[in-house]
């Protein structure tokens, strides 16, 4: 079984990570992360929940 992506899903991946670069600067992407890391305890970046 072939678990590598497809032309076409990394060329979906390349357009929405561009359209998101675009519209969300790195800034607001780090504001999102750490709240959601805050929110659940780190679970939502690899820590164990609370």
């Amino acid at each position: 079984m072939d678990f590598q992506p497809t032309e076409d899903q990394r060329a979906l991946r390349a357009g929405v990570r561009e359209l998101l670069g675009r519209r969300f600067g790195r800034d607001a992407l780090r504001a999102a992360v750490d709240g959601a890391a805050a929110a659940d305890g780190g679970a939502a970046v690899g820590g164990a929940a609370a």
